[in-house]
């Protein structure tokens, strides 16, 4: 979010979705409230100061918690339909060669070669796995957390 002076709050572009859920700047566990807490240690340019003094607000807290628990079960649903077994098998080859395209392991990246198809199609699958498998230990998480 951005604030100008005298002006509205805006809600910007979202962004790093790369270091994030899983992948995160020293804190890769499902677990904490992140930009209000454990994140702030890890990655300062993360933590967002708002959030941060939101969350100290228990009105807000519980507003945040009764929202969590109206649309828990339709979050964890959606990430099981949108990242199923299915879909995974289905886009395999695709999303493979777009990470063969845009991984780091090409000749100016870390290992100096391409990676193989097959190598790119079982990384991707195997990254959406995990994903996926952290997005709902997280939905857990905070259902046992937002009480």
């Amino acid at each position: 979010m951005v604030k100008k002076p005298n002006d509205k709050l805006y809600l910007t572009s979202p962004w790093d979705f790369d270091a994030t859920a899983g992948k995160s700047r020293g804190d890769s566990s499902f677990t904490g409230f992140y930009v209000s807490d454990t994140i702030q240690y890890v990655s300062d340019h993360t933590a967002s100061e708002l959030f941060i003094n939101l969350m100290k607000i228990n009105e807000f807290k519980e507003l945040v918690f009764e929202r969590w628990h109206q649309i828990s079960s339709d979050i964890k649903n959606f990430i099981n339909d949108f990242l199923s077994d299915e879909f995974i098998l289905e886009n395999k080859f695709s999303f493979g060669r777009n990470y063969k395209r845009w991984s780091n392991l090409g000749p100016d990246g870390l290992y100096g070669t391409y990676p193989t198809t097959d190598y790119a199609e079982n990384k991707w699958s195997n990254d959406v796995i995990d994903l996926r498998n952290w997005l709902i230990n997280r939905s857990v998480w905070f259902d046992n957390n937002f009480i």
